[in-house]
């Protein structure tokens, strides 16, 4: 703010005003790591505890999809899904045993070089089987497959929580890397500004020589931080999108 307000005064050059905007910037991205670290931690230390994983989204810079559906996208959660259907079959199918078997039959028969007995005769019949008297063994059965489904149960729940904190994790990393962008191109555009100035004054025979090829080595290391830093965004980007389970 003083900057500007020196710059409209043209108390300080357009330079100094952009280094004081990329200094800002790289502040707020300290800012914006400092507290997702302290978000994945406190993710972290309420799934160590089981307590219920409440991701707090911030604001995307970029657009992504909610983590809700991002969670159900993940193989290792379908998986826990299936493990969950899969056991509750197993109940109904344990539930079904109680139901008695029945069968109907039916039979044709022709008789041959007989002509006492009718030329066609059918029968039908129906039989049942069951087992009224298992001493318990049916029910505990069925108690064991029950049990089943709260742990597979359990299971998912424990794995969209792991997979919703690693999902939120890579989330925040992508914010930072697309905030570090921004933060290199300031600090490039700062840098080379002051080149542009640094020119001017040794044309006009005002700044030595060494004082030009600072500034060039300046703004050819900033462009190189702004390609590393374009490089770690694809980076993370990539595992987030791994995270998520897209190919």
């Amino acid at each position: 703010r003083e900057m500007n307000v020196r710059v409209a005064e043209k108390a300080v050059l357009e330079a100094d005003r952009l280094d004081a905007t990329a200094r800002l910037a790289a502040t707020n991205l300290a800012a914006l790591s400092a507290q997702n670290s302290l978000a994945t931690a406190q993710d972290r230390l309420n799934y160590l505890v089981g307590r219920d994983v409440e991701v707090v989204e911030a604001a995307a810079i970029v657009p992504m999809q909610s983590s809700e559906t991002n969670v159900q996208r993940r193989p290792d959660v379908r998986e826990a899904e299936l493990r969950v259907e899969q056991a509750r079959l197993s109940v109904r199918l344990k539930q079904a045993d109680r139901i008695p078997d029945v069968a109907l039959t039916v039979s044709s028969a022709t008789p041959f070089n007989n002509d006492r007995l009718p030329r066609n005769m059918t029968s039908a019949g129906i039989s049942m089987s069951y087992e009224p008297f298992t001493w318990g063994r049916r029910k505990a059965e069925l108690t064991e497959k029950r049990h089943a489904v709260e742990q597979a149960e359990n299971a998912l729940r424990d794995t969209q929580s792991a997979a919703a904190i690693e999902i939120a994790a890579y989330r925040r990393k992508v914010e930072e890397a697309t905030a570090q962008i921004l933060v290199r191109r300031m600090e490039a555009e700062a840098a080379r500004e002051r080149l542009r100035v640094t020119k001017t004054k040794f044309q006009e025979q005002a700044a030595r020589p060494d004082e030009m090829f600072n500034a060039s080595a300046s703004l050819t290391q900033a462009g190189a931080r702004e390609q590393e830093a374009i490089a770690s965004y694809w980076n993370a980007r990539a595992a987030y999108e791994q995270a998520i389970g897209e190919d």
